[in-house]
Parts: structure tokens; C-alpha cells; sequence
């Protein structure tokens, strides 16, 4: 190892050895005597400064510009003593072949300068306290790069400074990132992060938020937050999380965010630790404190259906439970059907005509036309691997906040927060469930993590009393919850029993925001809808007509999603698709499919796709012969941007239509509808 890689303070000691070797050099020189004398008190100020520097307490001296510094400050001494053996005896020879002048030992002198004002500036931003000058100015080294020069500075502040100073370097740090990729880079680089976790984890206040706030906004990129990983920021993170101030809570948790958002790792680390349920603790403070409201509300539905069904066994009868959508392929002939259901029909041979049309829309509504990400929100492309976990309901744990499971000592910190304003809660709300959400993005182990809480409740509150980025916050969240729970078949029995109070709050808040909430929380609530398909049981009434409804909606976005949540519905996957179809279709699907499809750009290609399902599950509905089906099918086929699934589909569903509308169309009437 050279002694350029050792500790801080070793990297002085070879240079002060090198101030020896000049100086002894430069005693009663040969020639150039005037020079020597002037070159020998430049020698002498700057082995004072070197032993200043290497008298530094440990710890207050900035390693990343002493590094580069002494670097420099050796070629210079090296340079020193080259030309002082020249000026010796000895060195007569060599100095009439070299021809040392006059201008040599000037451009020494400047070297000289300029390693003095380093080495003086590394002392000046390593000062403490009264020590420290008001200004450092600018070392000779950094004259070409300026910026590099001012963030060692606000980097060495925020290592030995005084607390306030501390706290305005952070902020500095973070105003510094913000403007530039290379700025993130090189306050990372230049040993930036240690000291900012330090100050988040012992500073105060002030200082804890500028900390949290510099570190959120250097999370830059999945890079970046690998670094700030490997500085064991998630211990610091939930130790904050755990009893820190709420002001400060609120920083990290949105800091939190940003690095769960752009590192997949980062996810698992930071629920591995903890901090799903240290977040949804922040979330339930002063939201489930009428909990017994909420579950009073619910439990009164239950209570009153168990005491039916009670009685409705006493007398011999027997209600028929609802389908269990994931049990379908267990399911067998003898199996009851909802109430309103037909008998399942009995299993036949494939039609070779049908092995024949087979086509792609047959797998996954959604692999048929993508659904355009809007609004920054897109669908996971794939989850995590889930974890084992029996067929149980929601658990609830205690109420952390509450008097009696408190531990002893955190009386204080509680009355503290009680005292805290209420803006101050409200941002805590909002950002404990953004970090939620980014927690559960495209996450199934961690979203059953999230359910396996008081989370949903939490979310239903918020989703019906919240406003802004609170309410924004929470539907994402649940939102990102149910997309992981409509691919896995575990998470959905699990978190979204039919019996489960949060998953009723959950499922009649989100449709209340579909039937009046504002589009940019609309389209979320019908995507988590869509997700859940397969959890309600036929005929679903009070979910399906909210969605056929918005297909008729003015925002493009919003009649895309109604659209996409409804193929959900109406797919041969969904076990009730053919009961979900008709009840599309008896609330007037048909004609605002056709709308769609001739008039909204944005929304016709899912609307091409949830018309052409309807067409082959039920194409003897006088609702599609009514609303002109066919003749919007027929139209569609000359659009020019069709995928090829899509038009396999779309052709099947045309002649599955003319089997019962008397035959194909003549081309005049189908219209020249083209995209």
C-alpha cells in the first residue's frame, strides 16, 4: 500500500520528511545563493503549515482534498530539491549542461505559493469553531474547476462545523445536487455521504431535515443509491423512522421514497429492516384512532349476514357461498355457482376449427394492446418472488400509539407528537404512504408485507378523509396493492377476502372515488378495481356499473382504464365472465364501447378489445345488435395500426356476431371508419 492509500494523517508525514531533505539541501548553497535563501523561507512556511495540518485533531481533516493536496505538494518539494542540488558543489557539472537560470527557481517560487495557499485553505475549511474564517476563498489546486473547490468546502463543514453550520452546508449539498448529475457525482465521490448520515443520525432538527433532504435528492439513480446503501443508510433511516422527530420523519420517509423508486434492493433491504411496519405505524397515528368506528361501521354488515346465515341453517336451508376465482382450476361440476349464476357447462373436446382461430387474446387481456402509461404510472412488469403463507385473513397487531402497549419512556415522545402542527402530520401522512406505495411497486413480497398490517384500513381513511397528496398517496398505493394481488393468486386470497373488513373499505372507497372523485384519482381506483376482478361474485352489480359508467367519461384516460378493468371482467380467465358480460351489457356497455371506438382515439383500442370479448361471450345480447356492434367491428377491421392479436380477435368476434345478426353486412353499411 503507498502511502498515498493510508490514513489522513500519514499522508503528511513523507511530505514534512521532504521539507527536511529541501531545507538541509538548501544550507549554504554554491551558486544562485540569493535565490536559495528566498526558495528556503518559502520551505520553511510551508513545513509549518504541513506540521499544523498533521497536528489537526483526528478526525477534522478532510481526506479527499488532503489526498489530492499532498499529491501535489510532493511533486513541488521534489521539484525544491532537484534544483537545490544543483546549486551545491557538486553540482556544478550538471548545472552548466542543464543551464539552470534564474527562471527556474521562479517558477519553483510559484509552485511553492501555490502550495502554501493549499495547504492553508485545507486548514482553514478543517478549523472548528472560533478557528474557522468566515470565507475560505478558493484553492490554487480547484482554480480550474471551481465547483469541486465549493463542495469540499460544504462537505468539510458538514463533517467539523458547528451545528448550524452543519445544517446550512446540507442544505447547500442538496441545492448543489439538484442542479447537475456531475454535482450528485462528485459530493458522492468526494466522501460526501458519510457526514450527511452522521448529521441525520446526531444532528439537530434543522439539521436531521437539510441531512434527509441532500440524501433524497442525491438518490439520483439505481447507482447512486447502491452508494448510499453500502453507507449502511437503512440503519440510520429506520433509526430515525423509530423515534426521530416528526419533522425529520417526514423528510426521510420522502428520501425513503426516492431510493425504493430507482433500486429494486433497496426495496428489500428497507422491508427486511423494518420499515414497512415503522411506516404504516407513522400512518395509522391519529388515522385509526376511531378505529373503532371504522370497524364498528363495517362489523354491523357482518354481524347482521352471520345472524342470517345462523338462522337460515337452523331452518335446513343453506345460502350458497360466493366463488372462490382462484379455486377455479380446482373447481369441479358438483361445485355451486353464485346466486344468478348459470351451470357450468360440461368440458368437450376442442374444435379443431377453434384450434384453427386460437389466438393470442385468449392469454392475457393485458399482453393485447398495452395500456399507454399515464401520468408517470405504469404497470409493473413483474414482481418478486412471494413468500409461504396460509389462506389466513388480514392480521391486525395492537395499536402501537396506544397507552397500554407503549413501552415505558415513550410517553414523552408521544406527547411530543401530539404537539406537533397539523400540517406537519398531514406531510407525514402523505409521505409515509408515498413510501408505501414505491415500497409495493412491481414488489408481491413486500405488498403482502404491507397488507399483513393495519395498512388497508389506514388506506380506506385516508382515501375517504384525505386530501391532496394524502389521498393522491394512498390510491397509488392501494392501487400498486391490488396490481400485485391480480398476479398473485396468494395475495388476493390472503389480503382480499370477500369477509375481510379492510378489503370491503378498501374496495367501497375506491368505487366511491371512481362514481365522484376527480380524474387523476379515478383512473388509479379503476385500475386497482380491474385487478381485483376476480374476487366479487356474480353479478356484481355495484362495481360493474361504476365502470360501465366511466367508459361515457370525457377524460380519455379515465374511459381507457374503465375499459381495460372491464376486459378483466369479461375475460374467459375471470370464472364469472359470461354473468360479468351480460351485466356490462344490460347497463348500456355495448353503446359507449361503440362511442369509444368511433370518437376517442385514446381509449378505442381497449374498447375494440372489451367489445370484441363481449361479442364472443354473449353475441345473442340484443344490447350489441342494438348499439350497432357489428358494424363497429366491421369498422375497426380497416384501421391500420391493429396488432396481429387483435385482429384475430376482432375477426372472430365479427363472425361470431353474424351468427346471430342474419349474416355478414353489406360494406356500405358497416361504415369507413379508419385509424
Amino acid at each position: 500500500m503507498s502511502h498515498m492509500e493510508g490514513r489522513v494523517e500519514e499522508l503528511l508525514t513523507f511530505p514534512i520528511q521532504l521539507c527536511d531533505q529541501v531545507r538541509m539541501a538548501l544550507n549554504d548553497p554554491d551558486s544562485f545563493k540569493q535565490e536559495c535563501q528566498e526558495l528556503m523561507k518559502k520551505v520553511e512556511r510551508l513545513f509549518t503549515f504541513l506540521r499544523r495540518a498533521h497536528n489537526v485533531g483526528p478526525g477534522n481533516l478532510y481526506g479527499r482534498p488532503t489526498r489530492k493536496i499532498m499529491g501535489d505538494v510532493e511533486k513541488t518539494l521534489e521539484k525544491a530539491l532537484a534544483l537545490a542540488k544543483k546549486c551545491k558543489r557538486s553540482g556544478m557539472l550538471k548545472r552548466v549542461i542543464t543551464i539552470t537560470s534564474a527562471a527556474d527557481f521562479k517558477r519553483v517560487n510559484l509552485l511553492l505559493d501555490n502550495a502554501i495557499e493549499d495547504v492553508t485553505w485545507l486548514l482553514n475549511v478543517s478549523a472548528v469553531g472560533d478557528d474557522r474564517p468566515d470565507s475560505v476563498g478558493l484553492p490554487p489546486i480547484a482554480i480550474t474547476d471551481p465547483v469541486l473547490a465549493m463542495i469540499w468546502e460544504q462537505i468539510a463543514v458538514v463533517q467539523v462545523g458547528s451545528l448550524d453550520a452543519r445544517c446550512d452546508s446540507a442544505s447547500i449539498l442538496a441545492s448543489y445536487a439538484k442542479e447537475s448529475d456531475r454535482n450528485c457525482k462528485l459530493i458522492i465521490e468526494e466522501g460526501g455521504l458519510p457526514p450527511l448520515l452522521r448529521l441525520l443520525k446526531e444532528g439537530t432538527v434543522a439539521g436531521q431535515e437539510a441531512a434527509a433532504e441532500a440524501l433524497g435528492v442525491l438518490a439520483r439513480d439505481a447507482e447512486r443509491v447502491k452508494q448510499i446503501l453500502d453507507e449502511r443508510a437503512v440503519e440510520v433511516f429506520i433509526q430515525v423512522l423509530t423515534n426521530g422527530s416528526m419533522k425529520v420523519q417526514v423528510k426521510v420517509a420522502w428520501a425513503l421514497a426516492q431510493m425504493v423508486s430507482r433500486n429494486a434492493d433497496a426495496q428489500d433491504e428497507f422491508a427486511q429492516a423494518g420499515a414497512i411496519r415503522l411506516l404504516v405505524s407513522l400512518l395509522a397515528y391519529d388515522t385509526l384512532e376511531d378505529t373503532s368506528k371504522v370497524q364498528k361501521a363495517v362489523s354491523i354488515h357482518t354481524i347482521v349476514k352471520h345472524q342470517l346465515d345462523k338462522t337460515k341453517t337452523d331452518i335446513g336451508t343453506s345460502l350458497p357461498k360466493p366463488v372462490d376465482q382462484d379455486a377455479e382450476d380446482a373447481s369441479s361440476d358438483t361445485e355451486k355457482r353464485p346466486v344468478g349464476s348459470k351451470p357450468a357447462e360440461p368440458p368437450r373436446s376442442p374444435d379443431p376449427k377453434e384450434l384453427t382461430l386460437k389466438k393470442p387474446y385468449q392469454q392475457d387481456p393485458s399482453r393485447l394492446g398495452p395500456t399507454k402509461p399515464v401520468s408517470g404510472y405504469s404497470k409493473p412488469s413483474g414482481h418478486g418472488p412471494t413468500r409461504n403463507s396460509s389462506f389466513e385473513p388480514v392480521r391486525t397487531s395492537p395499536d402501537p400509539h396506544s397507552r397500554h402497549a407503549a413501552p415505558h419512556g415513550l410517553s414523552r415522545h408521544r406527547q411530543e407528537r401530539d404537539r406537533e402542527d397539523p400540517q406537519t402530520k398531514q406531510m407525514l401522512k402523505a409521505e409515509a404512504a408515498h413510501a408505501l406505495w414505491k415500497l409495493a411497486l412491481g414488489n408481491v413480497k413486500n405488498s403482502k408485507s404491507i397488507t399483513d398490517t393495519r395498512a388497508l384500513l389506514c388506506f380506506a381513511k385516508l382515501i375517504e378523509s384525505g386530501e391532496g397528496a394524502v389521498q393522491m398517496n394512498s390510491v397509488n398505493a392501494v392501487m400498486e396493492i391490488a396490481q400485485a394481488a391480480g398476479e398473485d393468486a396468494e395475495l388476493r386470497r390472503a389480503a382480499f377476502k370477500t369477509n375481510s373488513p379492510a378489503a370491503k373499505a378498501i374496495v367501497e372507497q375506491l368505487l366511491k372515488v371512481i362514481e365522484h372523485g376527480e380524474p387523476e384519482l379515478q383512473w388509479p381506483c379503476i385500475r386497482a378495481i380491474g385487478c381485483l376482478a376476480r374476487i366479487f361474485p356474480a353479478p356484481a352489480l355495484h362495481v360493474i356499473i361504476p365502470l360501465t359508467a366511466q367508459l361515457a367519461s370525457k377524460d380519455g384516460t379515465v374511459a381507457e382504464e374503465a375499459a381495460v378493468a372491464l376486459q378483466k371482467f369479461a375475460y374467459k380467465d375471470n370464472y364469472l365472465y359470461m354473468e360479468h358480460s351480460r351485466t356490462i351489457l344490460e347497463n348500456s356497455g355495448a353503446g359507449h364501447l361503440v362511442q369509444l371506438i368511433y370518437f376517442e382515439k385514446q381509449a378505442q383500442m381497449q374498447a375494440l378489445i372489451l367489445l370484441s370479448y363481449l361479442a364472443l361471450n354473449v353475441g345473442d345480447s340484443a344490447d350489441l345488435e342494438k348499439a350497432a356492434s357489428l358494424a363497429a367491428l366491421e369498422a375497426a377491421t380497416r384501421w391500420t395500426n391493429l396488432p396481429d392479436g387483435v385482429r384475430g380477435l376482432l375477426c372472430d368476434a365479427i363472425e361470431h356476431l353474424e351468427l346471430y345478426q342474419g349474416g355478414p353486412r353489406a360494406p356500405s353499411e358497416a361504415g369507413n371508419f379508419l385509424v
